[in-house]
């Protein structure tokens, strides 16, 4: 499972799926699983998607971790909306970039045999 905390200023706040970011808000996203994964975490709102992790072309081993931050300090842009976070855990290596293409163009992630998939949303909103 995937999981995130927001930094608003000098508060940190445990987020769950639904919780408002506003301008300027620090999102650190964590993740939770039993066993070894290949795992990316992507984003998507309305116009577009990105691949937040890795910062390579496919996915990357994750060890068994519980709540384990990932290396990633994400500040979301000043446009308000959904953004859906993706946890992708798969048991072969995955490219990214065709997954991130797809959920562009079509709104929804691929069928990805071999993964299971985390979802949580955020609410961007402009204050």
């Amino acid at each position: 499972s995937i999981g995130f905390s927001i930094q608003r200023g000098d508060k940190i706040l445990r987020g769950v799926s639904g919780d408002v970011a506003l301008p300027g808000d620090h999102i650190r996203f964590s993740y939770s699983s039993e066993r070894v994964a290949q795992f990316a975490l992507l984003r998507a709102s309305h116009d577009r998607a990105v691949v937040d992790f890795p910062r390579a072309t496919t996915t990357v081993p994750l060890p068994a971790a519980r709540d384990a931050a990932l290396a990633l300090d994400v500040e979301f842009d000043k446009r308000a909306g959904a953004e859906r976070v993706f946890g992708l855990f798969c048991e072969a290596p995955l490219e990214v970039e065709p997954v991130r293409a797809a959920l562009q163009k079509e709104g929804d992630l691929p069928d990805l045999p071999g993964c299971s998939v985390d979802t949580v949303t955020l609410q961007k909103k402009l204050q």
